[in-house]
């Protein structure tokens, strides 16, 4: 009885076997296959913000920008990064803008992607000019700066030492808890 029951097994063993449905992949097979695993640079595109101008519409700044959004991107390569300064190339060139600069923002949990437009209209160059980097030392007019340090070292120096945290009590017996006990 038990012999029949490995012819059996046998017999469908060597009918699987020979099924050109069930093959071992080939070397040659392996070699033209090419390996498809999806890449984490992939996002999505979700939208293009532009901020700062009051004389376009955002419809006539995202037509001249020409990055269209709602579309797969890849980050890895530098080639959205060169849309993007093409896009900034175009608005220079087209619009009257005196800046332009654009931002990036990515999600990993969420794979998307924010573009950020800042804007600065002809006649507005006074929101860009900031006032020189001071050099050398600053003037003690009173004795305010030395004062400042003084009060800044003071801050920074513990006024007293730290005391140890107090030890949980211990619960009277036959005291029934509920989860961990916990002390904060």
């Amino acid at each position: 009885m038990r012999s029949n029951h490995l012819w059996v097994a046998l017999a469908l063993l060597a009918g699987c076997a020979s099924s050109p449905l069930v093959r071992a992949p080939s070397s040659e097979s392996r070699a033209v296959a090419p390996a498809t695993k999806p890449t984490r640079s992939r996002y999505r595109l979700e939208s293009v913000e532009v901020f700062g101008s009051h004389r376009y519409l955002r419809e006539e700044v995202l037509a001249a920008f020409g990055v269209p959004e709602g579309r797969d991107v890849d980050l890895s390569g530098g080639e959205f990064l060169r849309e993007l300064k093409q896009g900034k190339e175009r608005l220079m060139s087209r619009l009257a803008f005196a800046q332009v600069r654009c931002g990036i923002t990515n999600y990993e949990d969420t794979h998307t992607v924010y573009v950020t437009v800042n804007l600065v209209d002809v006649g507005d160059e006074w929101r860009v000019d900031f006032a020189p980097a001071p050099d050398g030392a600053p003037e003690d007019p009173d004795g305010l700066v030395a004062a400042w340090a003084a009060l800044l070292g003071s801050v920074r120096t513990p006024r007293r030492t730290p005391r140890p945290s107090p030890r949980p009590r211990p619960l009277p017996p036959g005291t029934r808890t509920r989860g961990a006990r916990r002390s904060w």
